[in-house]
């Protein structure tokens, strides 16, 4: 009987144990990450993100309208997780994790899509956030393919060592430097996030693709001027940034249903592909000399 008990005492403790022992690569990476039976559809999932957009293949969507993301700034808390960046607004309370809009920096190119398209895939393939200013509205995302409102819960920022590791999501085989996630729960239907990411319509997930150019996007400075004070896993920063000052100046993106991109990969994301980048300074790309706990080199999912 004793033997039992240290047994079940044991994995009791492996469990609670788990959302700080992925990472996204090696025996932690995200191959394994379905050892854990209730992370299973990371690998047995049919709408599983990220995913290689393949511009040939996208279908034009007329009825999609342009996405739109509230402009206040938010104050919230920029943490190393030891796996990635996270910033949450002040006023998030729940995790998605296991966590109109404006021009951004000068320089965009032409994308990789001339206008809003839906993506068709077969189903087959395809130190914690500190309470800051408790007056700040919450920020919304709407329009573009969403029925609902969605409010802001968290932004991950996923970086590699150099600049042909980093992004998640690829373009035609194309990785990039670095990846902002902006994830947001449907409010129209749930309490939190936490709530939706296990329902149908639940989340909604924004990629901004980082690339290397002559001048940083303000915003994104904002957080790589943080970086400084946050140099080991638990440690966070107080910042406050325009989330909306993160989008690059165009109206084009790409949209699919997929899934989140962390444990356990909740099938219940629209994902929102913007098809220009924002830029950062090779001086100011300090993300790269940030790796946490083991530097994120390409989430293998995809």
């Amino acid at each position: 009987m004793q033997c039992i008990t240290i047994i079940i005492f044991v994995l009791r403790t492996a469990y609670a144990s788990w959302d700080v022992w992925w990472t996204y690569d090696g025996i932690s990476g995200a191959s394994f990450w379905n050892v854990n039976p209730m992370w299973k559809i990371c690998s047995e999932g049919k709408q599983q993100s990220p995913i290689d957009i393949i511009p040939k293949n996208l279908l034009f969507d007329p009825a999609l309208k342009s996405l739109y993301i509230g402009k206040q700034t938010v104050s919230g808390s920029l943490r190393n997780t030891g796996q990635t960046l996270l910033f949450q607004p002040s006023k998030s309370h729940s995790s998605i994790s296991g966590t109109g809009h404006h021009p951004g920096s000068p320089g965009a190119n032409k994308g990789f899509l001339s206008r809003q398209s839906s993506l068709s895939f077969p189903m087959s393939g395809g130190m914690n956030a500190r309470n800051l200013d408790q007056t700040t509205p919450p920020v919304n995302i709407t329009g573009g393919p969403l029925a609902y409102s969605y409010q802001i819960e968290e932004v991950t920022i996923h970086f590699g060592t150099d600049n042909d590791h980093g992004s998640e999501h690829k373009i035609d085989g194309n990785v990039f430097p670095a990846e902002i996630q902006i994830y947001g729960y449907n409010a129209d239907l749930y309490r939190n996030g936490s709530e939706a990411s296990h329902r149908p319509n639940g989340l909604v997930g924004v990629s901004i693709l980082v690339q290397i150019g002559e001048v940083t996007n303000p915003e994104l400075q904002t957080f790589t001027g943080a970086l400084s004070q946050i140099p080991y896993a638990g440690m966070s920063a107080d910042v406050s940034v325009s989330l909306r000052g993160l989008l690059p100046s165009t109206d084009h993106f790409v949209t699919y249903e997929g899934s989140t991109t962390h444990p356990g990969c909740w099938e219940t994301v629209t994902w929102i592909v913007f098809n220009r980048p924002i830029y950062i300074t090779k001086q100011e790309s300090k993300l790269r000399g940030f790796c946490p706990r083991s530097c994120h080199l390409q989430n293998s999912k995809t």
